[in-house]
This record gives structure tokens, sequence and C-alpha cells, in this order.
């Protein structure tokens, strides 16, 4: 049986998916539609600052490496080794949270290795750029509170 979807077939086929993709049991990926995007200013920090927070180890200007700002990166625990997706005028990047950015104290604040800074920004001469970030897995809570 063929249906007719009054008001342009498309829009109500949308709507069905989102009603399908949104109910009980539905994949965890449509959990994204929700994720909270962040924003902030976001600089590039040099890899010869030793050993970061989360792993003990040295890395490399080209390894794509994030620091935290220190509200959300918590004391850690919730934060080494996630994933972020960063955005700036049309690029993204997927860095791994390896560090804790000290000075960076305003909440979407972000350090980035060189090398990812340089992919979105161009130029590791322009300093600081702006841009809006998430996490890429499934939970976006907030850190624990330090002590």
């Amino acid at each position: 049986m063929k249906r007719v979807l009054a008001g342009g077939g498309k829009w109500a086929a949308g709507v069905a998916v989102l009603l399908a993709l949104t109910a009980p049991g539905a994949s965890a990926g449509v959990q994204h539609l929700a994720q909270t995007v962040y924003s902030g200013r976001t600089t590039w920090y040099p890899s010869d600052t030793g050993p970061d927070a989360c792993t003990g180890k040295n890395h490399r200007d080209s390894d794509f490496y994030v620091a935290l700002n220190v509200r959300q990166f918590g004391d850690g625990s919730r934060a080494c080794g996630r994933q972020l997706r960063v955005d700036y005028s049309g690029k993204s990047i997927t860095v791994t949270v390896v560090d804790e950015c000290a000075t960076c104290a305003g909440s979407g604040q972000l350090d980035l290795t060189r090398g990812a800074f340089e992919v979105l920004a161009g130029n590791a001469d322009v300093g600081a750029i702006y841009t809006t970030w998430s996490f890429t897995d499934e939970g976006d809570d907030p850190p624990p509170a330090r002590r």
C-alpha cells in the first residue's frame, strides 16, 4: 500500500525517523543530538613542558592532545583519556585529554598541542582562537569538584 504524506513527504518522514530514534531502546548515538557544546578561548602549548597529568608521558608537537581548563578537568578522573571534537572556522579535529591547563580558568577554554592548533588556525603565530567543542562520547557530565 502506497501512502501519501500531506505537507511534503520529507518533513513527515523526518518526524517519523526522529520519533523512532528517540524511542526507548534506540541507538545510543542519538544522545549526541542533545550533547553539550562548549565554547571558549583556545591556545596552544609546546611539547617541552614535561610529562602530562594523565599519563605521565611526554609527547610531540604533532600529537593531537589537549589540556582541559581547570574547572572542567577537575581531579582528572572523568577527564583523562576522553576525546573532544573541536571546531573552528569550518574545520574539525579530535583530540584526547591528557592534561590540565593551569592558566585556563574559564569553563570552555582549551590548550591544544601545537600541531592540533595549527590544523585549526593555520598558524601557531595566531596565538589564540575561539572554538566550540564537545565530548565525543555519550557522557558530558561535569568532573568531580577539587578538594
